[in-house]
């Protein structure tokens, strides 16, 4: 049987697929068997651990009467999206890898009259990565964000020097376009009751603080 430290490990690991609410049963035991196989674990025992764990996570969302700062977010990302910021929850399985896939995520729009061809001008996401934050005993959940294209208050005089390859103004371009979509994710974001960390720069990512995040699990409760 575990003890000690390695048994508040696999738990710990448990919880950081539990509490963001994504990962469905079949995926939490698949983690922990990995787990088990690194640390010389029974397989059948962590199995035991992740289901004991399902079951109380489903008795206390039995007793929720909201969604608390999931709810939040997810009315957040759904303003956003209107607004045409490609908004996406628990995307791909880090940042890095979100960024290099989140172009596929668009929507095309062929009846646009320019060059750009799709209906989203920009993202915002958090990845699996960074869920996983939210079994953190003080949780803070980072948001990445950049612009497909150029924020149309962008000057001009700035886009044509773009158009025609000066890459100080394409840096200057992106640097405004990617302050002015932050401010905008903030704004809305706390609009929505939500507490939000960002140092003003472009190249920070925007912090949420999460106090209450009751997400369901997948599939029907057990």
């Amino acid at each position: 049987m575990m003890r000690g430290e390695r048994l508040t490990d696999l738990r710990q690991l448990i919880r950081s697929r539990l509490a963001p609410g994504f990962t469905d049963l079949d995926e939490v035991e698949s983690d922990a068997r990995d787990w088990a196989e690194d640390n010389g674990a029974s397989a059948d025992e962590v199995t035991a651990e992740v289901r004991r764990m399902w079951v109380a996570r489903r008795a206390d969302e039995a007793a929720w009467n909201d969604t608390g700062d999931f709810g939040r977010l997810s009315a957040a990302f759904a303003e956003l999206d209107a607004a045409g910021v490609l908004a996406r929850m628990n995307f791909a399985c880090c940042a890095r890898c979100a960024t290099a896939l989140i172009d596929a995520e668009r929507t095309p729009a062929p009846e646009r009259d320019d060059w750009y061809k799709f209906r989203e001008w920009a993202y915002v996401f958090f990845a699996e990565a960074d869920a996983g934050h939210i079994a953190d005993d003080d949780p803070v959940l980072s948001l990445s964000y950049s612009g497909f294209r150029p924020h149309e208050s962008v000057s001009e005089s700035v886009l044509d020097a773009m158009s025609d390859g000066d890459t100080d103004a394409e840096h200057l371009a992106y640097e405004q376009t990617e302050t002015m979509l932050a401010e905008q994710i903030v704004a809305v974001l706390r609009s929505h009751d939500l507490e939000v960390i960002w140092s003003g720069g472009h190249h920070d990512r925007i912090d949420v603080r999460i106090g209450a995040w009751r997400k369901p699990l997948p599939g029907a409760p057990e």
